[in-house]
């Protein structure tokens, strides 16, 4: 048997050996399996939610392997987003985001943080200077993120990447 991968863009594609090896070891932990096997009523089917401890396990296993990827397109996204802010953790998902041009994305995903977490340095900050857009990942860089070097490092990647990109469209223009 072979495993279809649905990709963020929402096209589907065999899995690699490497994909198919990783689903095989996270999909059971995901639905609540322990590793020796599946014990009666274990499976969650429908849209009944994945035991706590079992989502926050495949969260954290999630954002340590940086594989947002995995869940992006599916019900599940929601819940790694809520997890990742509320344990002050989205410094990978906001490089993730920039690096696949996603950056409204961020934006949004720190306009989340900084009101799940209003005492933040970060949500204080971005409230004194009413920031929004790119300013705000910014001030979260500054006072919150964990790996600001990184965050700052994907933001002006983004940031020269759109420079050039209209560049190039004022060229064709003209």
């Amino acid at each position: 048997r072979f495993i279809v991968i649905w990709e963020p863009t929402g096209t589907l594609k065999k899995a690699s050996w490497e994909e198919r090896d990783w689903i095989l070891l996270t999909a059971p932990r995901l639905r609540g399996e322990p590793e020796g096997g599946t014990p009666p009523g274990s499976i969650h089917q429908g849209k009944r939610p994945l035991p706590l401890h079992t989502s926050k396990g495949a969260c954290s296993h999630l954002e340590k392997m940086e594989r947002y990827d995995l869940l992006h397109s599916t019900r599940h996204f929601g819940g790694l987003v809520w997890y990742l802010v509320n344990a002050r953790r989205v410094d990978g998902l906001i490089i993730d985001m920039l690096q696949k041009d996603l950056w409204q994305d961020a934006v949004s995903l720190v306009g989340l943080f900084n009101k799940v977490q209003p005492h933040s340095e970060t949500a204080q900050e971005a409230s004194s200077q009413q920031a929004s857009g790119l300013d705000l990942l910014k001030i979260y860089a500054k006072w919150e993120s964990q790996r600001a070097g990184y965050v700052e490092l994907a933001l002006q990647a983004y940031e020269q990447t759109s420079a050039e990109i209209r560049l190039t469209i004022m060229h064709h223009h003209t």
